[in-house]
């Protein structure tokens, strides 16, 4: 792996991983601001106290009830944030593997790619070499020039040396 790529996928992931951070981050916030609604625990707080009088009774079982019920519906919307969370974090899991496939295929891609170029220079260079070696002994294989010209030299001497003696 090149560092250039090294360098991308370390930049790529960090903000990739950053960016899910951030958005847990602000999740947890918005859910502890819901579950920590502080009017309706203060509100509940003051109808715990005990009643003053024995007349308010029916009234303080009567808020105490729709006190439980302000409970139950701030649990309930607890579960309700607590079951989206647990589905983004799986939503997010599931992107996540889905990056983690992507970035494996093109890499086996990458690397495919790269196998196959380097299959296709190395033979690109095998046959070139090929090339070379035959020219080198088509050229070793031809008689040489110098050679020739002496051996028509000697040829000429002799059939001088023929014409002469016959003369």
């Amino acid at each position: 792996m090149s560092l250039l790529t090294g360098m991308f996928e370390l930049f790529s992931n960090f903000i990739y991983y950053g960016t899910l951070l951030l958005m847990l981050t602000a999740l947890w916030v918005f859910s502890l601001t819901v579950i920590l609604d502080v009017p309706r625990i203060a509100r509940a707080l003051q109808v715990l106290q005990s009643p003053k009088d024995n007349q308010d009774y029916q009234d303080y079982q009567d808020h105490q009830q729709s006190l439980k019920l302000e409970l139950a519906k701030i649990d309930l919307e607890k579960v309700k944030m607590e079951m989206e969370m647990v589905k983004e974090k799986f939503k997010m899991q599931t992107d996540m593997e889905k990056l983690s496939i992507e970035r494996e295929t093109s890499k086996a891609k990458m690397d495919m790619e790269m196998a196959t170029n380097k299959a296709h220079l190395d033979m690109e260079q095998e046959r070139l070499e090929n090339d070379i070696d035959m020219e080198f002994k088509k050229f070793q294989a031809q008689p040489k020039l110098g050679t020739e010209v002496q051996e028509l030299k000697n040829e000429v001497e002799q059939l001088k040396d023929q014409l002469k003696e016959k003369l």
